[in-house]
């Protein structure tokens, strides 16, 4: 049998483009796996610091915070890039963004491409509340919350100040108070009431509690 050469020379330049089709594909799967990789490394990498800057402004030690998971209102709307850096070192060449409810506390570069990770947590602030008992009546009870009790202008009748259970002064001659006020703390988990004795007096009282709103606070990073 007499074999065709020239079919075999024809079928040559269809196997070299076959293969230089498999390899150009074969080194496009191979970029595409790469970059995959150093993707999810990065992604993961990103991640990793924002889960820290989170954790980090959540907690009890931070400046900013009066235990953990609790934000005092006041100190973060001062807080600043740097603290940030202080906080969690890590977000030094980071963009960043960092949102306590509905408002943006710090935002730093363009995080909008970043990972975001979130806290549930509450927002802190102090209130003052004032009132007046006598010993004619049969005691003013304190809002709810009340973390100290503050004591002042004790008219020299009044012989003892009840707060609770404790008797926090006694003079069966007069309570007189012309050094300040009289500071007493008290649980934040139970009502509190001032009473006082007495032959006519009375006693201003000033209650320092704690009001707290529930957030979820949003750390956005883009390393």
């Amino acid at each position: 049998m007499i074999r065709d050469g020239r079919r075999g020379q024809t079928n040559l330049p269809v196997l070299a483009i076959a293969l230089v089709v498999l390899t150009a594909v074969t080194g496009m799967t191979v970029v595409m796996a790469e970059g995959a990789y150093l993707s999810a490394e990065r992604d993961a990498s990103e991640r990793g610091i924002a889960v820290a800057a989170a954790d980090r402004f959540v907690a009890g030690d931070a400046q900013h915070t009066r235990r953990a998971n609790v934000l005092d209102a006041a100190a973060i709307e001062r807080f600043s890039p740097s603290d940030l850096t202080s906080l969690a070192p890590a977000t030094t060449d980071a963009d960043v963004r960092i949102r306590v409810g509905d408002e943006t506390i710090l935002e730093r570069g363009d995080p909008a491409a970043g990972t975001t990770v979130r806290r549930i947590a509450l927002v802190a602030a102090t209130t003052t509340w004032r009132g007046t008992t006598t010993t004619a009546g049969d005691g003013l009870t304190v809002p709810h919350r009340t973390e100290v009790v503050r004591l002042d202008d004790v008219d020299g009748r009044v012989h003892t100040v009840r707060v609770g259970d404790r008797v926090v002064v006694h003079d069966p001659d007069g309570i007189e108070r012309s050094d300040g006020a009289i500071r007493v703390e008290t649980s934040r988990h139970e009502p509190v009431r001032v009473a006082v004795d007495g032959d006519g007096g009375s006693v201003a009282v000033e209650s320092v509690r704690e009001e707290t709103e529930s957030v979820v606070v949003a750390v956005t990073v883009d390393d």
